[in-house]
Formats: structure tokens, C-alpha cells, sequence
């Protein structure tokens, strides 16, 4: 059988040695492809969720990965929107029946996020994208509190109960449903900006 070839031990000491000598300089030596990114908490994101969310879905890429030290990249932004608004009505009914009266009260909501969003090429100090502003939504639907067929229903045998304990997650208050619509709504915006700057990359190399 075929002896298997092996680097002579010189060589091997060389390629150990300069990449060595690669990472003391502060050179990254990547994976084909992929490009590194430090990404400092964005402004005005508080509690972090948005910087979280983009830092997840820029690793899923297959184009970024994160690296809180010696990245290629620095990912710079600030949160600028975040706000909702009412997108949907429905005809309330008259406490203890059925009877649609002729009033609207809203019952569906947007919730609105946006980002001004920079990528910096750390090591020619370029940037190869932004400042742009980049926006995304989530739409919630929500109850009429005041409304009570729209909070109890009749199971077949018991007593009345909430609607809301039954409904797993998809009616709400409208103040439950606004502050649930909060990462669906950034993790839309992370995408988009992933998406961005995806694009940004690929038009560099």
C-alpha cells in the first residue's frame, strides 16, 4: 500500500510560523468566503434586542460571522423607529349580544423599526456601506377589551372562560400584542440589513 505524503517538518515549521506571526500582526486568517464583523451595541437599542438580532441572523448568513475582536469589518448603526399604528377595524358589538353596531373600533396593528446602518472596512478604514436607513415592520392583531364576546366564549361543557387562554400567543390585548410584535419586528429589520450588506460584500470583491 501506498505511503501517504506528509510535509517535510520544515515546511510544516514554516506554515505554523507564519501564521503565527499572521495573527501576532493582527492579520485574521478566514474561511473562504466569509467575512468577519464586530458589532458594538447600536444606539438607542436599550435592552440589546435588535444588536442581538442582527448578530444572530449575520452568523446564519453564510457570509458574516461575528468577532467581537480583530474583525475585517465594524457594523455601526443607530435605531431610529420605533413606533406602531393601526392598520385594521372591525364593527363592535353591543355588550350581551350578538348585534353589530354601527361604531369601529380597531382591532390589527403595525409595529414600525427602523435603522441607519454604516459598514466600515476596518482594515482600509473604507466605508462600503451607509449611512442608509433601512426599515421593516410586524403586523399583531389584538382584542376589543371593552367587548365581551371578544374576550369569553362558551365551551361545550363548563363555564364561560377567556379567549386569551386559549388562544396560544395570537389574541391579545392590544398593550400585549404591541410589546410581542417588538423581535418579530427586529429580527425583519436584521434581515434586511443582512441582506444589505450582503450585497455591500459581494460588490467589493
Amino acid at each position: 500500500m501506498q505511503s501517504k505524503k506528509r510535509l517535510p517538518k520544515t515546511l510544516a515549521s514554516c506554515l505554523v510560523a507564519t501564521s503565527l506571526l499572521l495573527s501576532s500582526c493582527g492579520y485574521r486568517v478566514q474561511s473562504s468566503g466569509v467575512a468577519t464583523v464586530d458589532v458594538p451595541f447600536l444606539k438607542k437599542d436599550t435592552d440589546g434586542r435588535l444588536t442581538t438580532s442582527l448578530i444572530s441572523i449575520l452568523n446564519r448568513s453564510g457570509v458574516f460571522t461575528y468577532a467581537s475582536h480583530d474583525a475585517r469589518y465594524l457594523l455601526e448603526g443607530e435605531l431610529t423607529t420605533l413606533c406602531t399604528e393601526v392598520i385594521g377595524y372591525q364593527y363592535r358589538r353591543k355588550d350581551g349580544s350578538t348585534k353589530i353596531l354601527h361604531r369601529i373600533v380597531d382591532n390589527e396593528g403595525r409595529r414600525n423599526v427602523s435603522a441607519v446602518v454604516s459598514l466600515i472596512d476596518l482594515e482600509t478604514g473604507e466605508k462600503i456601506f451607509g449611512p442608509t436607513k433601512i426599515s421593516a415592520s410586524s403586523d399583531f392583531d389584538y382584542v376589543d377589551p371593552d367587548n365581551f364576546f371578544d374576550l369569553t366564549f362558551d365551551p361545550p361543557n363548563g363555564p364561560e372562560d377567556s379567549v386569551l387562554n386559549f388562544s396560544l400567543g395570537q389574541l391579545d390585548s392590544q398593550e400585549g400584542a404591541s410589546l410581542a410584535s417588538i423581535d418579530p419586528a427586529f429580527q425583519n429589520l436584521a434581515a434586511k440589513i443582512t441582506q444589505a450588506l450582503s450585497a455591500a460584500i459581494a460588490a467589493k470583491q
